[in-house]
Order: structure tokens, then sequence, then C-alpha cells
């Protein structure tokens, strides 16, 4: 099994052609002559084509940049419109979110994110728990955000168990919702410490609010006769739905 041997920028995964081999490797005969050295020894070889993900010098990419939103390109890459993506807010090759996040009061709209948006949610191993972790260049730099976990969940730190009830939360609404996967997102208002966006699709809807400031914020926009379905704070929300308190965020579905 190999990893990714197609022209990249840096670590492979950033592929700019698929069709042709990376330099740093060989050419197309190196390639040629590998497998049928490993065919002759009785070997299959295995390529890992990730195909979802290509670097900034892809050629669709940069056309995408350079034609703008209107160009057939664009529309290609604009993320959760017109594609299923599989989305996430942590991985095996990053910071931990609990750890990349300056305000731990702003999981939860990192979380709404995920789950509100078009596409096939994932949660990465630990993160449903808040694990942290910083990934270091070194070598062993990445232990820290891919560590082993306790043998039965009792073994769990305690000051996990709200960000896992909120996973719940979050997962049941999406649950209730199944039409989000395919769901086109429009920003209705945009700060720098708020945003509100409406997901629709099937001719259903829903209206996200993400305060992440330290002020209260009262949303201008039109919710229609959607009620609040999730909050942050669901025992202390204000009599006026659209009214956000700072770090806070609201669900209308």
């Amino acid at each position: 099994m190999l990893g990714p041997i197609f022209a990249a920028e840096t670590h492979g995964y950033d592929t700019i052609d698929h069709f042709t081999v990376d330099p740093r490797l060989g050419d197309q005969a190196d390639f040629d002559h590998l497998v049928a050295e490993a065919g002759r020894r009785g070997l299959r070889i295995v390529l890992d084509g990730v195909f979802n993900h290509v670097g900034r010098s892809f050629p669709a990419f940069q056309a995408a940049l350079a034609g703008g939103p209107d160009s057939p390109a664009a529309r290609w890459f604009r993320r959760h419109n017109g594609v299923t993506p599989q989305t996430f807010v942590g991985n095996h090759d990053v910071t931990r979110l609990a750890s990349q996040l300056t305000d731990d009061r702003h999981i939860g709209h990192a979380l709404a994110v995920l789950f509100t948006v078009a596409g096939i949610p994932s949660v990465y191993y630990g993160d449903e728990q808040a694990f942290g972790g910083v990934k270091e260049t070194r070598a062993g730099g990445d232990d820290e955000i891919r560590p082993s976990v306790p043998a039965s969940p009792a073994e769990l730190p305690p000051d996990g168990w709200p960000t896992y009830r909120l996973h719940q939360r979050l997962i049941g609404f999406r649950r209730r919702h199944p039409w989000l996967v395919r769901a086109r997102t429009s920003a209705l208002h945009l700060t720098n410490g708020a945003i509100a966006y409406r997901a629709a699709a099937d001719g259903a809807e829903i209206v996200v609010l993400l305060n992440i400031g330290d002020n209260d914020v009262r949303f201008g926009v039109d919710v229609g006769d959607l009620a609040v379905s999730l909050a942050a704070d669901p025992g202390t929300r204000p009599g006026d739905p659209l009214l956000v308190p700072g770090h806070s965020w609201v669900i209308f579905g």
C-alpha cells in the first residue's frame, strides 16, 4: 500500500495532477517498473487515491479563483452547495478543536455549524469528549492528537461529559432533519462577532444564529414560523427569541 504518488504541492494529499507521478518519487517508467516487479513477486500494489481534496495549484481550483463565483469551475468548488462533502471540525492531522479555540465557550458554535450545514458530518474520536491536543512539527508530533482511549467510559475525565451531551443534542437534531445532507446555505447576517444563516432543501429550512462576542446581539432576520429548537443555554433563554446572549447560539427549526 502506497501513500499518494500523484504530483502534489507538498505532502501528497494536495494533488496537482492525478495523472502524473510526483517527480520527487520518479516518473511513469519507474512506476511501471515497480508494478511489474511487484507482480513478478506475487504482490499487488494499492494506491491511495484521495480525490475529494486537492492542492491550490490544481487546475480546476485555479480556474475557479480566476473565474469568480459564476464560472462553471467556482460553482464546482463552492463548499456545501451542490456537492455532498464529508464535513468535520477536527481530524487526525490538526490540533484538537478544544485546544485550537481560544475560548472553550465556542465549542458549541463549531458543533452547531457542523451539524447544520450540508454534507455528512464526522466526529473525530475524542472530540465528543472535548479531548485536547496540540499538533507539533517533530518526530512524534501527532502523538498528542492521537491518544489511546480508556478501556471504559467510566475512566473518561468528568469535564468532557457536557460536550458529549451537546453532541447528543445536535446529532438528534440532525437525525430529525435528514434533508440537511443536501441543504444549500445562505448568509442572512454577518459581522465580526455574529452570523446568521439559513440552510434549506426540499421545502424545509432552519435558521442558525451564532454570537461569539461579549455583548448580546439581536438579529434582525426573518425566521418565519420557525421556533427555537436548540440553544446553547436552553434554561436561560431571553423572552425575545432573536436576542442571542454573548458567546451563545440558537437554532430555529
